[in-house]
């Protein structure tokens, strides 16, 4: 029924086309095509000359707008990541434009590192980016991010930012308030990200970002806020961690384990004055969790301090808290600082030995020893010597 009825209003607007002449003008404007193409086509059999002439202007032409095209892509495509989330970086002193490229791609800051380079040396900029952090939006595209890098007017105000290891992020935040002329609120509180979190698939474990605010000398914009330098410092956390190899290939798809080094290296970072000491150190806890011994770490008690950290106390090993390690085995439900990469490396790799007990001395370095006779014997030694 409907196909009889759409039949019939087609034949009446053929009809009505034809009775005004359209029709006809249609059909004349198709012939007249026709003819010329006809044409064309014997002038081009017989003049040899001319169809080459046209073949090389048409592959000459087709060429051009591929090159035109590439070229296009490489200069204004926009590049978008999934979440949307603006994005940190960090350019160092030193770094030549092939290293800046290929940390750019590597963050999925650029879409390509060589597209970025072309770009860079045909506009002449390739020797003129600025050292700073920089934050990045989705959707930017290769010529929106070299004017942001290589602005000198824009990049000429840096502050230099300094984060030692082991520092709370409470800390950071006071240092931040001291150096940055931030608040320390803020910074508490913008370290309290989900979505940050949920980068490293520890949204559900942790209800903030301490252990994963990387400690490093960052160049900060002087309008920078406490969001964006928490973003910085977790970008340093991802960029450090994930771009070294052997931490990378051990972490892979592995958030459980991301944890719990983590939280192990932050207890390492506040035991050990010396780097050399830390994978022994790491050893004699790996034997304590082995064995199912408490940890009886003292940084985790300074952690649940209000007016720590101080001298311990005897009434101090018995704070409730799932942070004492006095009280509960195993490791604490989170970091207790933000640890460097030598201690990370420690806790992944710790020593082999059968040393359960550390003392340190007045030197602030450790005496190791493996039954609890030998470390009371090594507590009354060096004690005798203060």
């Amino acid at each position: 029924m409907l196909f009889c009825i759409s039949n019939r209003y087609l034949k009446r607007f053929y009809l009505f086309l034809k009775e005004k002449g359209i029709i006809d003008k249609i059909n004349s404007a198709l012939f007249f095509i026709r003819d010329e193409i006809l044409e064309v086509s014997d002038y081009l059999k017989k003049n040899k000359s001319v169809r080459i002439k046209l073949i090389i202007f048409i592959t000459a032409f087709s060429v051009i707008l591929v090159v035109w095209s590439f070229f296009f892509n490489v200069l204004y495509s926009r590049h978008k990541w999934e979440d949307k989330i603006e994005k940190t970086f960090q350019i160092r002193e030193g770094k030549n434009l092939s290293e800046i490229a290929e940390e750019m791609a590597d963050s999925n800051i650029v879409a390509n590192a060589r597209n970025f380079k072309i770009v860079a040396k045909l506009k002449s900029l390739d020797e003129k980016v600025i050292a700073g952090v920089y934050t990045f939006k989705s959707g930017m595209n290769n010529i929106e991010i070299l004017e942001l890098i290589t602005d000198a007017e824009k990049n000429k105000k840096g502050k230099k930012f300094t984060v030692s290891e082991g520092l709370r992020f409470k800390n950071i935040g006071k240092l931040a308030e001291k150096d940055l002329s931030l608040s320390s609120e803020k910074f508490t509180e913008a370290s309290k990200n989900d979505s940050l979190l949920s980068i490293i698939g520890l949204q559900n474990k942790l209800k903030n970002l301490e252990g994963f605010l990387f400690p490093d000398t960052y160049i900060v914009p002087t309008n920078i806020d406490e969001k964006g330098l928490v973003n910085i410092m977790f970008e340093g956390f991802m960029k450090k961690v994930f771009k070294d190899s052997v931490l990378n290939k051990y972490f892979i798809g592995q958030s459980g384990k991301l944890y719990e080094i983590i939280t192990l290296a932050s207890i390492i970072q506040a035991e050990a004055a010396f780097n050399d000491e830390m994978p022994r150190i790491a050893g004699v806890y790996m034997n304590r969790i082995n064995k199912r011994m408490k940890l009886q770490a003292d940084p985790t008690i300074q952690y649940i301090l209000p007016d720590g950290p101080r001298r311990l106390l005897f009434s101090d090993l018995k704070i409730e808290s799932p942070y004492n390690t006095y009280l509960y085995l195993g490791l604490p439900p989170g970091p207790i600082n933000n640890p460097g990469l030598d201690a990370i490396r420690a806790a992944i790799n710790p020593e082999k030995h059968e040393f359960l007990f550390f003392v340190a001395q007045k030197d602030r370095r450790h005496r190791f020893t493996k039954t609890y006779a030998e470390h009371q014997k090594a507590i009354n030694e060096i004690r005798s010597r203060k």
